[in-house]
């Protein structure tokens, strides 16, 4: 696998990790937060390949309708080859009953 997607970004020590796995692999990282919480030490490793996009990925977000779920999520998931997805925003439960199915 060389294209990872994560929820939930916090401090940014644990995408620094999957980015650079990803890097190494010639592929792209995904982190989705709804704040910019990075500690500068993630912000001065982030790579070229590493994509950070502050968006609320849950507010007014069904489950059961994906026309209310957050199109930047889906288009960084579902891009027709497996990718590996780190759910660990704010609620793991909704978060993977809305997201894993891409």
């Amino acid at each position: 696998l060389n294209h990872m997607v994560e929820l939930g970004t916090m401090t940014g020590g644990t995408s620094l990790y999957w980015g650079m796995t990803a890097n190494v692999r010639g592929g792209e990282f995904h982190s989705f937060d709804r704040s910019d919480n990075r500690a500068s030490e993630s912000r001065r490793g982030w790579l070229p390949n590493m994509k950070y996009h502050i968006t609320d990925i849950l507010t007014n977000v069904l489950p059961d309708d994906p026309s209310t779920h957050n199109q930047e999520v889906v288009k960084a998931l579902d891009i027709g080859r497996p990718v590996l997805g780190l759910f660990d925003n704010g609620d793991k439960k909704k978060e993977t009953d809305i997201y894993a199915r891409y």
